[in-house]
């Protein structure tokens, strides 16, 4: 699997010869040679920040790949990441501030399920079924349950989505969910509505904002950068490693920038003006909400000054943002990339410096 990997990841950057859209060879081993001789280190980020394509800055205004992973664990008190972690903690931790949140219905702990405050076993399929359904009935307007891994739910991943109508429609499937929950701790929670207008982009999916912040030394809250994420096709889960698109947006204007990327490995060379699908020009889209997604983050950072930096997920639910969940190990390559350079970001700079 590994060799697989490594000849996939070669046999990628393989393909940026034959990019139309590339600069010319001598201009990428000029820039590749400069940028390894002054960082000592081979600059992984040219390929996968799309650095080659004619247009793109030559990459001395981004993060190293050493530099980008060490930095959070740096800034981030790492008895406190539990908090982000646990998406248990994660959900107990932020009422108490009356931060918005997905609405959580119950929780598990193997067969020890708990909702309305009260704990219950279930050991069977027939009475797990029926546990949902009269949750459902409970709730007319709930459309749609997301079942999300207490733990290791990243990337997309240990992620379900059940609707009222596939408990009967689909046994089989739903038979599979409720083993793996049985197997581990899972959160159940009430799907958001997003907001029209982000269904302009993909209807299928929640199209999550990645915003990161920063505490200074004397308690300030920067909010640094910020791009969205997006299914291309019909899934639920917008991640880039579960074959999304991430678009980068100015902050301050809430508008998206002109291309979208996926994951550089598997689609060399493939960026996108506008959704496949739905053909949603990209360049110019308004996000609605941007100023309440910054009070949102700040807020967030804010009660919980020993997590400095941190990359927080967002959605734009029907009436306003929601925090869906905080990284504190997040990967900068996202925001590096779509800012367009942290080491030209003037408070990043000051994060550089007191490194």
């Amino acid at each position: 699997m590994q060799k697989e990997s490594k000849f996939r990841k070669v046999k990628s950057y393989l393909r940026v010869y034959s990019d139309p859209e590339r600069k010319s060879i001598f201009r990428i081993t000029r820039e590749l040679s400069t940028l390894l001789w002054t960082h000592k280190e081979i600059p992984i980020n040219y390929f996968t920040y799309y650095l080659f394509k004619k247009g793109m800055p030559n990459g001395k205004d981004f993060l190293t790949s050493k530099l980008a992973a060490m930095i959070p664990s740096h800034y981030n008190d790492q008895r406190l990441k539990e908090v982000l972690d646990n998406k248990l903690y994660f959900d107990l931790f932020y009422k108490q501030f009356n931060v918005r949140i997905p609405k959580t219905i119950l929780f598990n702990h193997g067969r020890r399920f708990a909702m309305d405050g009260k704990s219950f076993e279930i050991d069977d399929f027939d009475a797990f079924k029926s546990m949902l359904k009269d949750t459902f009935s409970r709730n007319p307007l709930l459309g749609s349950i997301f079942v999300k891994k207490i733990y290791s739910s990243s990337k997309g991943a240990n992620i379900y989505k059940i609707k009222s109508s596939q408990l009967d429609a689909d046994p089989r499937e739903f038979q599979k969910i409720f083993w793996e929950v049985l197997q581990s701790e899972f959160l159940f929670q009430e799907a958001i509505r997003q907001h029209e207008h982000l269904n302009l982009l993909n209807p299928s999916s929640v199209n999550t904002l990645r915003i990161d912040t920063f505490i200074d030394e004397s308690g300030k809250v920067y909010v640094l950068s910020g791009y969205i994420r997006m299914s291309l096709n019909n899934h639920y889960v917008d991640n880039i490693g579960s074959g999304g698109c991430m678009v980068g947006v100015d902050m301050e204007s809430g508008r998206l920038r002109k291309f979208g990327y996926k994951n550089f490995y598997a689609h060399p060379n493939e960026r996108f003006t506008s959704h496949p699908v739905t053909r949603t020009v990209f360049e110019g889209f308004s996000i609605p909400f941007i100023p309440e997604v910054k009070d949102l983050v700040t807020k967030a950072a804010s009660v919980m000054p020993g997590l400095r930096l941190v990359g927080w997920d967002v959605a734009i639910g029907e009436d306003g943002p929601i925090l869906v969940e905080g990284n504190s190990d997040y990967g900068l390559t996202g925001n590096d990339m779509h800012y367009g350079g942290y080491r030209t970001h003037p408070v990043f700079k000051k994060i550089l410096e007191e490194i």
